[in-house]
């Protein structure tokens, strides 16, 4: 058996090419939020041959001014011939219009406005594209593993964050009671 270790793949999303808009995005945020869930979500990859179930992605958008990380998750598989359209009508294959595209299980995902961007990648991460068009690369090991911490790093800060904003609300709401309270002790 080949145990080739897991690899790491960039997949990039350019909305003002893709049939996938950023209004789909904002759709699926929501849904993943809110307990719903996302059915299937498939994308194209460049490398298609070296992709195995359970490979970690970072999707990035592309093409904006506000390029970056919004999502993360794994491979549910390898990855299949696309025999239809965008638009699910059949595609007439020959040997210019073959792609590939993998089922991903999402794992997470950024806020439009909290995107781990480009500009702040770029300095940590030189040696990736954080602009190509290309539809899916396959990072360098060291590389790969580098950004994965990064990434873990980032949703730690901000689950941190998030419950330093719920702890400071929670106090608020305890010195409001606490000042109702010996207020209409003193009355």
């Amino acid at each position: 058996m080949n145990k080739r270790g897991t690899h790491i793949f960039i997949l990039r999303w350019n909305p003002r090419k893709s049939v996938f808009k950023a209004g789909d995005y904002e759709v699926f945020f929501k849904l993943a939020t809110t307990g719903g869930t996302i059915q299937e979500f498939w994308w194209e990859v460049h490398d298609w041959k070296k992709v195995a179930k359970n490979d970690v992605f970072f999707f990035a958008r592309v093409g904006t001014d506000r390029d970056g990380i919004l999502m993360h998750g794994l491979f549910a598989g390898e990855c299949q011939l696309d025999k239809n359209n965008p638009d699910g009508t059949e595609k007439k294959l020959d040997k210019h219009n073959k792609t590939h595209s993998a089922r991903l299980l999402i794992k997470g995902m950024f806020k439009d406005n909290e995107v781990l961007s480009a500009e702040s990648l770029e300095k940590t991460f030189p040696e990736i594209d954080w602009h190509s068009d290309s539809a899916g690369e396959l990072l360098p090991g060291s590389t790969g593993r580098r950004l994965v911490s990064h990434v873990e790093k980032a949703i730690r800060a901000e689950i941190e964050s998030a419950n330093d904003d719920d702890a400071d609300d929670e106090t608020d709401d305890n010195k409001g009671e606490s000042s109702d309270n010996n207020k209409s002790a003193d009355d």
